[in-house]
């Protein structure tokens, strides 16, 4: 129980993270990095950490996309498949963090 609690704080968390980014481009900022690079990075790491433990808690149907006659989907494949992903194509968690250092410490 208390993993979940604290899965669902740092999902609410991260999700706050990208609407303040949001709401500072739609304000007219030209480019809010810091908030952008925050929110990318917080996210994905907060989606590479939750999946495998809800495919794990869906035990052997965690890893099955359709079941059965009525092909039924498992929304849980999908999500731990595709929480892999940002990683790699949204840039690298080292210059996420350096964008993040560099704003902190004024060289921005």
């Amino acid at each position: 129980m208390a993993a979940g609690a604290e899965h669902a704080t740092h999902i609410a968390m991260a999700r706050d993270l990208c609407c303040k980014a949001s709401l500072r481009h739609d304000a007219g900022e030209r480019f809010p990095e810091p908030e952008t690079a925050m929110a990318n990075h917080y996210s994905t790491e907060i989606a590479r950490e939750v999946a495998p433990d809800a495919v794990q808690g869906y035990g052997g149907y965690g890893f099955v996309s359709r079941l059965g006659a009525d092909r039924a989907v498992y929304a849980v494949e999908r999500i731990y498949r595709e929480s892999k992903g940002p990683a790699i194509y949204e840039g690298t968690h080292g210059i996420q963090k350096w964008m993040i250092a560099r704003h902190m410490f004024g060289r921005w």
